[in-house]
Parts: structure tokens; sequence; C-alpha cells
């Protein structure tokens, strides 16, 4: 629930796809529903304030009771969406678009570099054109999404059967190149190399 993360953009999102009469409601999965740390915003007082109590459920990471299902309870939440939003401003968490595209739900997403990066091999993501782009005192770039773009966005991916269609193809495409014991076999490989030329 950190600034960065536009959870706030999406919540006025669902709140004027709502007044515009789309027929919506928003999953959040956060950290914090209540927290202000770090400068977070208090979600459940901004959906308070935008009249959205019977129109959002919040899953917090604790809410799973069992660790050793916390995979497929993540999947059955996924799966339970029409879409997912990761629209943060800079450091984006490419783990959770790869995770909804392998359920098959389309994903919209800022040009953060880590999720372009994640999903541009074949595609398969909605691209929210910011607001305000502009670059960090640490060189990070940084989308500010309007609320409007985001609410377009899911109206599209929604609307436009075609487009979600290419959206999920694509995604299931892309996410079936992560294997994760592939990977962990390459690195292996990889660090092996590497230490049997330091021995040379």
């Amino acid at each position: 629930n950190r600034p960065r993360k536009q959870l706030q953009q999406v919540l006025i999102a669902v709140k004027q796809l709502r007044v515009n009469g789309f027929q919506c409601s928003l999953r959040l999965h956060t950290d914090r529903i209540n927290a202000s740390r770090h400068g977070g915003d208090n979600l459940k007082r901004i959906v308070r304030n935008l009249e959205l109590e019977a129109d959002v459920l919040a899953t917090e990471y604790g809410d799973c009771p069992d660790a050793s299902t916390a995979g497929s309870h993540i999947a059955d939440i996924i799966r339970s969406c029409d879409c997912m939003v990761v629209a943060p401003t800079c450091g984006g968490f490419e783990y959770g678009v790869i995770e909804a595209q392998a359920c098959g739900v389309p994903v919209l997403v800022t040009k953060d570099a880590g999720i372009l990066e994640a999903v541009s091999g074949v595609g398969g993501a909605y691209f929210l054109t910011p607001a305000l782009f502009h670059y960090t005192s640490s060189g990070a770039q940084a989308f500010h999404i309007a609320p409007s773009e985001i609410a377009l966005g899911i109206k599209a991916v929604w609307k436009n059967g075609a487009l979600r269609a290419s959206l999920i193809e694509a995604g299931l495409a892309n996410a079936a190149m992560y294997n994760l014991m592939e990977h962990q076999h390459e690195f292996s490989e990889i660090l092996a190399d590497i230490l049997n030329r330091g021995n040379a």
C-alpha cells in the first residue's frame, strides 16, 4: 500500500467506472489494508471516503491460514478476477504479473523496466499510458498513471473480446517460458562454469 504502487489510483478508477454505470468490484491484495507505515496510504480510509465498501474485498498477505497451501490459495484468488492491475510508478514486482498470466488472467501494467522485460518476450499485457513520466533521483523510471487511464484499460479488456482473448493466449505463452526448475539448472551450470574458470 505504499504510494508508488498507485493503489489509490486503482480505487479511484473503480469509482469512476461505477459512477459511469460499469458494474465492477475490486479485490485488493496488499500487505496491510489499515497501515500508513513508510508513508503508505491507509486504503481502508480511502475506500470509505470513495463509498466503495461494498465493492472492494481486501485480502492481506497473511490471510492464508496454511503456508503449505499458500500457492494454490493465491492462484485461486487470481483466477477469481477478470483482470489484474499492476501499476507501480517504479520498482514493480514482476512475479505477480507472471502468476496472473499463468492463471489465464489478463494484466494491465506500467512499462516499469522489470515488468516490461518480464512480459515483452511474447507480450500478453495491456500497457497503461502514463500521465506523467520522469526519472527519480536514483535514476529509476517513474510512471504516474491517471485513474481514468486505468478505468479505460479495465473497460477495454472486459468489453473487447478479441483483445481479452489475445492477452490471455499471449500471457499463457509468456508464463510458460518461466520454468523454475529449468532456470535453477541453468543457473547451477553457469555458477559451476564460473567456479571452474576461477580454479583454472
